[in-house]
Formats: structure tokens, sequence, C-alpha cells
């Protein structure tokens, strides 16, 4: 029965452990990817687990890591279990603010990202050929229809009312005139 026990716990570790690794993985090397799917307003019963598990295992290898760090102190800290304790627990909480630390990180990178391919796509912009304006418009509306994505929308959404708004006076201008003959 104890047995059981300790297996048990090992794969509940081994597991908190496995999550960790992920949100570390998905956060530094596919950044945007992760704060796209985290930025999102509804939050599925899934990844609320998810963010649960994360926090849970950031605290238990935070404690764990220091207590068993203290265990190896000299008598005035290792040998009092309680102060031991404390000192885990505190970390153990502190190991958060890593997490938050992260998760800023990935955000910084997401956005990064779509004001570099914003700052690309303006500088295509610059032109006052109303025809130009229009393929351009239609490019972009056809990149938000294709893709259903955040970033995509997040790019071309402010760059299709630019467009509109440099296009308006070319339309005022040409209704004017169908309006004359």
């Amino acid at each position: 029965m104890i047995y059981a026990i300790k297996i048990l716990y090992s794969l509940v570790i081994i597991s908190l452990l496995g999550c960790l690794i992920h949100f570390f993985y998905m956060t530094v090397v596919k950044s945007e990817l992760f704060y796209s799917l985290k930025s999102d307003g509804n939050g599925s019963f899934g990844k609320k687990i998810y963010d649960a598990i994360v926090i849970i295992g950031a605290i238990v290898v935070g404690y764990s890591g220091v207590y068993n760090l203290l265990k190896w102190f000299p008598t005035p800290i290792g040998g009092h279990w309680p102060l031991r304790f404390i000192i885990a627990t505190i970390f153990g909480l502190l190991a958060l603010s890593i997490l938050w630390a992260i998760k800023r990180y990935a955000e910084h990178r997401f956005w990064e990202n779509v004001y570099h391919e914003m700052a690309k796509e303006l500088k295509r912009l610059i032109t006052n050929d109303p025809k130009r304006l229009k393929l351009f418009q239609e490019e972009f509306q056809k990149k938000i229809n294709l893709e259903d994505e955040r970033t995509t929308k997040a790019i071309y959404f402010p760059l299709l009312r630019i467009i509109a708004e440099k296009i308006q006076p070319y339309e005022q201008k040409t209704h004017r005139e169908k309006q004359k003959e």
C-alpha cells in the first residue's frame, strides 16, 4: 500500500514537471502562439485546468527545491523544521513571480511580432493611388478571411481602417463626379 502511494505521488510530481516544461517551451520558443491562445477572453475548461496545474507545479517545485536544499544547511536553519517550512513556503509562492515574468515575456514577443508585421505593411501603404489602395484592401481582407488567427486580425484590421480612411476622399470625389453627370 505504501509503495502504491509513493508511485502515485511520483507520477503526480512527474506530471507537474511535464506541465511546467511544456509551459516553458511554449512561452520561450513559441511565445506568439502561446500568447495568442492565452489571450482569448473565453478560456475553456481545459485551459483553466492547465493554468491551475502550471501554478501548482511552480509552487510545488519552488517549495520542494528550497525545502530539500535547506535540509543540507547547518543546525540553525536546517535543524528547525518550522523555520525551514516557512522559508520554503515563501520561496514556493515567489515561484509564481517567475510564471508572471515569463507570461509578460510571451506577451512582449507576441506584440513585437504584430508591430513588426504592421510596420512592414504600412511601408507598402504609403501611396496615394486609389487603385493600389483598393488592391491592398482586397488582399488584406483575403488574409483575414483565410486565417482565423489572432495575430493576423491584430495586424490587418487596423490596416484596413487606415486604407478606408485614405480611400474615403477619393470615393467621395468620384461619387460627386457621377452625380454631376
